[in-house]
């Protein structure tokens, strides 16, 4: 199944008019037939045209539409000065690194690599071409402080990490910024706006479609959903409502594993969408004994492995069919897993719980190491002999030994320079060494070992952006 076909095709086709690679308008070009009602009745069809135009200065405006039809519409709020984009200019790795040593800037410059030729980075280089976008995550003081960077996740050929910020004042209506960050050139290439969508949580099918899940809104009048994104042109061309929908996960073949909430009806279900060419879906479905599980699937695609608050569970991809089931230990949550080459897997618990991660290997469930921050980390280039997982104490990363479970190295970010706070977030780890992190308080930083090879430091891409 190839959800990308027609669907990528037009995305490529479509003339980029100035700026429109940097904000798309969020109506989607189609919907499901379960799509609700009422939000197409308040969405009425317009010429299109750009959304983002660029100042004399080279700031990025953005128009919110006001939906001014004579009855006034609860509309989302969002401060735009954390969003730029410049003509030329100095670039972030200039500005931030201009006092390093020629060797530490030829280690960082080592970090940049090119392009591979048809990967989605590649693919989405031209929306912007010429321009330099910045972003920084706004800060907000509401509650007791901080960003809004629900999700994020990294395509399956890692070129692109897709952020997601959420949008609008503290009670909502929300809209959501989906931010695309180049991983080789570790620049934006893309910013796109959902003004009427409250993203979650995503991710990116191995044809390069972001998959949304987006909470629903009684004040804009949308359902829970599913959205499949054009990365050109950054509008919906799928909608599928799903009640209760909290995560999704994209196999090998391009189908959606979704999860629901927890408080859900569907709370021990997971969703299984096959999306064809023409947007005709088939849905099936999975019942687990676990509410709310995480997915993970084995590395020849041929298990998905479900783990949550009872058991881990495997199934046969292929047909769904039930396989094993083996106990967690008492107590335990499943916030993440990870499915290694033998198919031991290695699930760690959600981070409020304070509890030490587990590994799963010949029917039984064992802990290891440190209390875990809820954090798995794959590890390019280890061929499974080493994984990296985030530890609660500190926020240590961590590499261990697949066979032995000890820990074989391991890094503090916060102590490493220029200093910054924050625990992890998400952590991606890249062949060249660098490992991409961002943290609780908006920080986006490359971990990476100095010219000596005997200090860790930071290369920071953005922090966040305080009013």
């Amino acid at each position: 199944m190839n959800i990308s076909g027609r669907y990528m095709a037009a995305g490529l086709a479509v003339p980029l008019l100035s700026g429109a690679g940097a904000c798309g308008d969020g109506k989607p070009d189609k919907t499901s037939p379960k799509a609700d009602a009422d939000a197409e009745k308040t969405e009425k069809p317009a010429p299109r045209k750009p959304v983002v135009e660029d100042s004399e200065e080279g700031s990025l405006k953005i128009r919110i539409p006001s939906g001014n039809t004579g009855k006034k519409e609860a509309a989302v709020r969002a401060d735009t000065e954390n969003v730029t984009v410049l003509e030329s200019g100095e670039t972030a790795e200039e500005e931030n690194n201009g006092k390093l040593s020629a060797k530490e800037k030829a280690v960082l410059q080592a970090l940049r690599t090119p392009r591979p030729e048809g990967s989605l980075a590649a693919r989405l280089s031209s929306l912007n071409s010429g321009k330099v976008i910045r972003w920084s995550p706004q800060w907000t003081d509401s509650g007791t402080g901080g960003v809004r960077l629900p999700a994020t996740a990294l395509s399956p050929d890692k070129s692109i990490i897709l952020l997601v910020e959420t949008l609008g004042d503290a009670g909502g209506p929300y809209g959501s910024r989906l931010v695309f960050l180049d991983t080789h050139s570790w620049t934006i290439l893309a910013v796109h706006h959902l003004w009427k969508k409250d993203v979650r949580a995503a991710a990116i099918t191995p044809s390069g479609i972001p998959v949304l899940i987006s909470r629903a809104q009684e004040a804009l009048k949308t359902p829970d959903e599913i959205l499949l994104l054009d990365p050109w042109k950054g509008t919906v061309s799928l909608a599928l409502t799903e009640s209760g929908a909290e995560t999704v996960t994209v196999d090998g073949q391009n189908r959606l594993f979704v999860a629901h909430r927890a408080e859900s009806e569907q709370s021990g279900k997971i969703a299984v969408y096959t999306v064809q060419d023409d947007f005709s879906f088939e849905r099936q479905e999975i019942t687990s004994s676990n509410t709310s599980p995480a997915v993970a699937f084995s590395a020849d695609g041929q298990t998905v492995f479900l783990s949550g608050n009872k058991a881990l569970e495997s199934f046969k991809t292929s047909d769904l069919r039930p396989l094993e089931t083996v106990a967690l230990p008492e107590g335990f949550v499943t916030e993440s897993l990870l499915v290694l080459p033998d198919e031991t897997v290695i699930a760690a618990p959600e981070k409020r719980l304070q509890m030490r991660a587990a590994v799963i290997r010949g029917g039984h469930a064992r802990f290891f190491g440190e209390n875990s921050d809820g954090i798995l980390i794959p590890l390019p280039g280890s061929e499974g002999k080493s994984f990296g997982a985030v530890m609660s104490r500190k926020g240590r990363i961590v590499r261990f030994s697949s066979s032995t479970l000890q820990e074989t190295a391991s890094v503090e970010p916060e102590a490493s320079r220029p200093r910054t706070i924050g625990n992890p977030q998400a952590v991606y780890a890249f062949e060249t060494g660098a490992t991409a992190v961002l943290d609780e308080r908006g920080n986006f930083y490359l971990l990476y070992r100095d010219s000596t090879g005997k200090r860790w430091r930071k290369d920071i891409l953005f922090t966040s952006t305080r009013k």
